[in-house]
């Protein structure tokens, strides 16, 4: 089983600053993860960074993220589906580029969520990733829709998952969200989301996740 730590990337046993602990033997295990939870990395320090008019951010090598972002006043600019495709690709791009790990993600008409682990270096240029998607985006159809001072996007929110309980919740969170808005009936019908291919790729550690982690008491910015 291959290894997805949170903290310093390494598995348990590599790793004199984890706590050792191992996640019990589960459906889980299909999903080909290690989860591990540093209390320290010896990778780097956590950077903790305020901006103006914007929510401060919490910067950890190699932690597991959920970002959220939205479009000003809420606007339903990727309402078409061309647009959905275009985030997914950008972000696709953006954080390849930059060795971030896309894990999860779900992409509504004015927001998106998605899930993420960090590089064990470069972890404070989250904020450059998100805005570089965002800046590409705005520009792309602002061109196509004649209002090139128009603004697109609004902010985003990130929150660094610091178990194994709020990893697997947040997995559930951001795949259920369509059908939460009211989109589709069930996940596997939104084709804009990471579900489907954890449905193929991992489907009992799917169907565990989904019974052992409800996500109806998380609490994630989507008032949209």
């Amino acid at each position: 089983m291959k290894a997805l730590a949170l903290g310093c990337g390494e598995p348990v046993a590599a790793c004199s600053a984890c706590l050792r602990r191992r996640i019990r033997r589960s459906p889980h295990e299909s999903v080909g993860f290690w989860f591990t939870y540093c209390r320290r990395c010896s990778t780097g320090e956590a950077i903790y960074k305020t901006f103006p008019h914007n929510p401060p951010h919490l910067f950890i090598p190699g932690c597991l993220y959920i970002v959220t972002a939205a479009t000003y006043n809420k606007m339903r600019h990727m309402q078409a589906d061309e647009r959905k495709q275009q985030v997914i690709a950008s972000l696709h791009f953006a954080l390849d580029k930059e060795r971030w790990q896309l894990i999860a993600y779900s992409v509504m008409s004015n927001h998106y969520h998605a899930v993420l682990r960090a590089p064990d270096t470069g972890a404070q240029r989250l904020s450059a990733i998100i805005n570089s998607i965002h800046r590409f985006t705005a520009s792309q159809w602002n061109k196509e829709d004649g209002t090139p001072r128009r603004q697109v996007w609004w902010n985003y929110w990130d929150t660094c998952l610091t178990s194994e309980g709020s990893f697997y919740t947040r997995i559930n969170y951001v795949h259920w969200n369509p059908v939460k808005h009211g989109l589709v009936p069930r996940p596997e019908l939104y084709g804009y989301s990471t579900y489907r291919l954890w449905q193929e790729q991992w489907p009992s550690a799917l169907d565990s996740i989904e019974r052992d982690y409800p996500f109806d008491r998380v609490s994630v910015r989507d008032d949209f």
